[in-house]
């Protein structure tokens, strides 16, 4: 097989497409968390980050989701209260800068990467990323309990209503 026939690869092609789709994806989502649904955006994206172990992108695809990491950084140290906790979110948010830069390195320099400091990274990551999905999970436990308070008090004046009956 020659180089020529390898750039008709159609195998080749779907992989690019799709690790060009997931990169546009980790970035996307980390650009909406400096909106509404911070934890939320940042689960997703982290997600996407830890799950693409032996992913490689362009150094355009991993320049971008690095913008998105630095854009959203304070929204995200925004949803920790506990100083240590925020620190320890802020030195995530730097776990997964150097996971996506890990995605963009040759593959000929990968083996010279720390296995054991890839795994750790990805700790940091899948911490973050439970830990926003934990404040997703307390919204939504807020939200029912709220809109089930709502839907009681809305029963209670309505049951209190005297009933209309047209005259006759």
């Amino acid at each position: 097989m020659t180089d020529d026939d390898d750039d008709d690869d159609p195998e080749r092609y779907r992989r690019e497409a799709e690790l060009a789709f997931r990169a546009a994806y980790i970035a996307d989502e980390l650009n909406q968390a400096r909106g509404a649904d911070v934890a939320y955006h940042v689960s997703h994206a982290l997600r996407s980050l830890h799950s693409g172990k032996e992913t490689r992108i362009t150094g355009a695809q991993a320049e971008r989701i690095l913008r998105a990491i630095d854009e959203a950084q304070p929204h995200v140290l925004e949803l920790f209260s506990d100083k240590h906790a925020r620190a320890f979110a802020l030195h995530a948010l730097n776990e997964a800068r150097g996971l996506t830069r890990a995605w963009a390195e040759d593959p000929a320099l990968a083996h010279v990467r720390d296995r054991a400091e890839i795994c750790n990274s990805h700790r940091y990551v899948r911490w973050l990323r439970n830990e926003c999905h934990n404040f997703v999970l307390l919204d939504d436990i807020e939200e029912f309990h709220s809109s089930r308070a709502r839907d009681a008090r809305l029963t209670r004046q309505a049951a209190s209503m005297p009933l209309l009956v047209p005259d006759q």
